[in-house]
């Protein structure tokens, strides 16, 4: 139970953060109006083009959110190895 807890946590924490970046990129660097809860959720409509459009969103912010961890990781390994 615990493990899945941890699972769930962690993917939503990643899904988050990926969001957020996502979101400053595109409203500050790209000049786009967007909110970001269009970006969490998606749109609302119900057809089968937004559905699949909704998925590639989510996994675009997840993409974003494991690219940070991974940048992250990698940049505390080199300031620990070249520090």
């Amino acid at each position: 139970m615990e493990e899945l807890f941890r699972y769930y946590l962690g993917n939503i924490i990643i899904l988050r953060i990926g969001t957020g970046l996502r979101y400053l990129w595109l409203r500050f660097v790209r000049h786009r109006k967007i909110s970001y809860r269009t970006l969490y959720e998606g749109s609302k409509s119900k057809k089968k083009a937004t559905e699949l459009s909704n998925f590639e969103n989510e996994m675009s912010n997840r993409a974003w959110g494991c690219g940070f961890i991974l940048f992250v990781i990698f940049l505390i390994i080199f300031l620990r190895r070249f520090l």
